[in-house]
């Protein structure tokens, strides 16, 4: 089995919940490409400039059998990036996908929800089988202890 945790972090707390996830695919013997994608656009800008979008390193998951794709949440929504790295995933198809967000605001109604709801159509589109998401909210509680659980939790679906 092989998965892929693509993900779009500009503060740093997208890319620890990534690392997380990796770190839990791996111990359960999850052969696990990881790819934090860059963009020719400050995340903060994307949702003026979504058509301008492009999206730099975006890698191939076409021999992946499961597919994390995340982000942080922006304006109460899943950022451009991030929907445009799913929207570019051409070999979605037939694959579990499952979303992830970090959001600041402690509650998942507060954006998160909103976001994985938006990622989990587009893989939808594309033709992947959508697994629960993960939502992280950073100015709530632990939440390095809090992505971890999550992290372990959502690696346990696939075993």
């Amino acid at each position: 089995m092989k998965a892929a945790v693509v993900f779009y972090s500009e503060t740093g707390n997208t890319k620890l919940l990534a690392e997380e996830i990796k770190k839990a695919l791996e111990k359960r013997g999850v052969e696990t490409l990881f790819s934090q994608v860059e963009s020719n656009v400050p995340a903060r800008d994307h949702m003026q400039t979504l058509e301008a979008l492009e999206i730099k390193n975006l890698p191939s998951v076409a021999d992946c059998d499961i597919v994390f794709a995340g982000g942080p949440v922006m304006g109460f929504r899943a950022n451009g990036a991030t929907m445009k790295c799913i929207s570019e995933m051409k070999s979605l198809k037939g694959k579990k996908f499952v979303p992830f967000v970090t959001q600041y605001f402690p509650f998942s109604f507060m954006g998160g929800s909103n976001s994985v709801r938006m990622m989990s159509n587009e893989a939808k589109r594309m033709g992947a089988e959508v697994m629960p998401g993960i939502i992280i909210n950073v100015a709530w509680h632990d939440y390095k202890k809090d992505m971890a659980s999550k992290a372990e939790k959502s690696a346990e679906m696939f075993l």
